[in-house]
């Protein structure tokens, strides 16, 4: 029979199969994901979390830091320290130094490009002057009375799972690199935590901040065109942005759709949900009872544009009960069309790989 005892057993026995010792060399060579992905198993015996799997990874696809950096940064942590693993190879001293030193001028850089960036650039995405009168605690408290409580959005979530899936067949479940741009109160991050995907959202707002940390989330404070910016090409296999794209100038979407193609990893998806404009209660009154929204967005014309600028798939799709429906293949033949079409509309976007698009093939 299995008790406490015999379990804790066991688990103290699995624990002990992990290594004692590392060998730099044989990490050195991964990938960079998989590297990250080692580095915290074998020497902080955990997987990585968000946060720093998306901070280290940052790091060496800048150059910033080297993996041999990484491993003494983690080694010589508070946590690492208490596991004490040995890492053959790693030359402490010479190494630690170099770091010490470069992590020095690293932040000095820092700090000047971001004072070039205040400089030369006179825009930031923020909601319209007249409601930033709200504090975070009531903007939030706002969205909740006008979008619905957290079960009710987690379940209308669930159209997505076929998505998800076909995502998680692509690629190895612990290697995947998830964003949710502007998540809110971390709905969708829980969504795709129940299906293995440890994702990092971005948010704004300090009361959902708080609301994610109660949660054990993982979600970092930042502009969202500040945060891409400063992100990597080529680093998320998936990228969401859910009732977000309405409340972005309309000069400045097409640089959001092209930043987001950029960060994308080849045969990573986007996903962005808005406002149906086409339902007529919608186009006509409903989108603006927010006012920090801005204009709506047209299915067919993000639709349109994800295709002009670089996605290998662009597809629009209505958001029924039953599932996503392509926008082409629903009719608006009456004024009931109108009425009963989807309140919101999703927009769906992959980059596909390079190489495969020139042979005329389809992932």
């Amino acid at each position: 029979m299995l008790t406490k005892k015999s379990l804790l057993k066991a688990v103290k026995k699995e624990q002990r199969k992990l290594p004692e010792n590392i060998v730099l060399k044989d990490l050195a060579g991964c990938s960079n994901e998989e590297f990250i992905y080692n580095a915290f198993k074998f020497v902080l015996n955990r997987k990585p979390d968000p946060i720093g799997k998306h901070f280290y990874l940052s790091k060496l696809r800048k150059g910033e830091l080297t993996k041999e950096d990484i491993m003494i940064t983690l080694r010589y942590s508070a946590e690492g320290k208490e596991k004490s693993v040995k890492i053959i190879g790693l030359q402490k001293d010479i190494l630690l130094n170099r770091f010490l030193y470069k992590s020095k001028l690293k932040k000095l850089a820092k700090k000047l490009k971001s004072a070039i960036f205040l400089l030369t650039h006179s825009y930031h995405h923020k909601p319209p002057a007249q409601f930033t009168d709200l504090s975070p605690k009531e903007y939030a408290e706002f969205e909740e009375h006008f979008r619905g409580k957290e079960e009710d959005i987690k379940k209308k979530f669930n159209v997505y799972t076929p998505v998800i899936s076909d995502i998680l067949e692509k690629f190895k479940i612990e290697l995947i690199n998830a964003v949710d741009l502007g998540c809110g109160r971390g709905d969708w991050l829980e969504i795709l935590q129940e299906h293995g995907v440890y994702a990092l959202g971005v948010e704004i707002n300090d009361f959902f901040l708080n609301r994610i940390k109660e949660k054990n989330l993982s979600a970092v404070k930042a502009d969202i065109f500040d945060f891409l910016k400063k992100t990597e090409d080529d680093t998320f296999h998936i990228v969401t942005a859910f009732h977000i794209i309405e409340h972005i100038d309309i000069n400045l979407r097409v640089k959001f759709l092209r930043e987001i193609l950029r960060v994308l990893k080849k045969d990573g998806i986007c996903i962005l949900e808005t406002p149906n404009p086409r339902n007529i209660f919608v186009g006509s009154g409903d989108f603006y009872r927010d006012p920090s929204h801005i204009t709506p967005f047209f299915p067919d014309s993000i639709q349109f544009v994800g295709k002009t600028i670089g996605f290998s798939d662009s597809i629009s799709y209505f958001i029924e009960k039953d599932g996503l429906v392509e926008i082409d293949k629903y009719h608006f033949d009456s004024l009931e069309n109108y009425i009963s079409v989807s309140r919101d509309f999703a927009w769906i976007g992959k980059k596909q790989n390079k190489s495969l698009m020139q042979k005329g093939k389809k992932v």
